[in-house]
């Protein structure tokens, strides 16, 4: 990486932390606030809040708190090391004005003739970097740092000339698994389109299909809070931690083991077409998420915190019904308490009651057959998005270590 030094990150870049910012000041209107939940997969995201600040108080109290193009942004509280590239991105004028809030820091270079911002942002990308922050940050499974954390931590510093090769094809190879992750994205958009145009609403049924509870289309059976032992039975456990999104679970290769003393009964394994639900956490988000497993021939059995659905009937096809259950309408229903505000728990009372129409079988196929096409498609942009986020983190290693400049 040519002639480079190790430098204090307080030497080369001016960083500043949110105020903050009281619940009981957040507006309707005026200067948008940049909070925790606005930084996503590694970019500035104003859509994921609604919290403002008057003009008043953002021009005068805060005013030396407020964004500037470019400014490079991370979160400092509830992060996991693992995924920190994911909380942080850089700010464009196209969301200005724009103020900072509580657990979020700002990054200028002191002298762009010496540090390339990009190239920072990459470096706090690094294993190196996230090594730092695993010996220096405070928390359990919800980390948090700050300023004094910051002036303690030290980058690579090679000519800016090296710096700017750097970022070049890292944001190459950046730029291609971001097209890669959009084609996978527009599959998805599609099938909820053929979704949608087969079906309709699944709340005001307008294809006047036959309406059933869920209760009576298969049964359920909620997961027990296991006590590992020191020796027995070892079984793969599906838990609320391995649920990556509303529709897919970590590699079952990958879920945790526990130590039984006892074998379990075969009501606490899944089975192929089993649909899973969250069903408590402590994190709203996350209830009611829900994913079909096929374990196959790997003995998997699911946490207290979940509740297994089993499909009891010829009438429903589970590709259907679990398209059903991620739709929009369906997810509000089902997440809505009736006074609007989203529940804490969920329980069986609550699925069995969930009125899902029931097209034709014949029709619930082609949708199934349609999903499968559209699914061999998506697996052949998986591998090769898989085989881009090798590539990144290769040319990562090699750009750091100088092996390519």
């Amino acid at each position: 990486m040519g002639k480079s030094e190790m430098v204090l990150i307080p030497d080369v870049v001016f960083y500043q932390e949110g105020p903050g910012v009281r619940n009981t000041q957040y507006t309707t209107s005026g200067v948008k606030l940049l909070n925790v939940a606005n930084l996503q997969d590694g970019k500035v995201d104003l859509s994921t809040s609604e919290r403002y600040i008057s003009e008043v108080e953002a021009y005068g109290k805060y005013k030396h708190f407020l964004v500037d193009d470019g400014d490079f942004i991370i979160a400092s509280s509830g992060i996991q090391v693992d995924y920190f590239e994911k909380k942080m991105g850089f700010v464009d004028s196209t969301q200005l004005p724009l103020c900072m809030n509580t657990s979020t820091i700002r990054f200028k270079s002191l002298d762009e003739n010496k540090l390339s911002i990009c190239y920072f942002m990459y470096c706090l990308k690094t294993p190196q970097f996230k090594d730092q922050l695993r010996t220096l940050i405070t928390g359990s499974a919800q980390l948090n740092f700050g300023p004094s954390h910051l002036k303690k931590m030290t980058i690579p510093l090679p000519p800016l000339e090296v710096q700017r090769q750097i970022a070049d094809v890292l944001d190459s190879a950046s730029a291609l698994i971001e097209k890669r992750k959009a084609q996978i994205e527009k599959l998805d958009l599609l099938v909820k389109a053929q979704f949608i145009e087969m079906f309709g609403d699944p709340l005001t049924n307008p294809m006047g299909w036959e309406v059933r509870p869920l209760g009576k289309l298969g049964d359920f059976k909620n997961g027990i809070n296991f006590r590992s032992s020191d020796a027995g039975y070892q079984v793969a456990c599906l838990g609320v931690g391995d649920f990556k999104s509303l529709y897919t679970i970590s590699d079952i290769g990958l879920l945790s083991k526990v130590n039984l003393a006892e074998e379990l009964s075969s009501n606490y394994y899944l089975q192929d077409g089993d649909i899973v639900f969250v069903r408590s956490n402590g994190n709203k988000e996350l209830v009611g998420r829900s994913v079909v497993i096929y374990p196959k021939t790997t003995p998997v059995t699911f946490s207290g915190f979940c509740i297994r659905f089993r499909k009891a009937s010829a009438d429903i096809d589970i590709t259907y019904l679990n398209h059903l259950l991620h739709s929009s309408p369906a997810r509000t229903r089902l997440l809505n308490d009736g006074r609007g505000a989203n529940i804490q728990n969920l329980n069986q009372q609550m699925l069995s009651s969930q009125a899902i129409p029931l097209p034709p079988i014949a029709v619930q196929n082609d949708f199934t057959a349609f999903v499968k096409q559209v699914e061999i498609k998506k697996s052949l942009l998986q591998q090769s998005l898989e085989k881009l986020e090798l590539n990144y983190k290769s040319l990562m290693q090699k750009c750091f270590n100088g092996e390519m400049f």
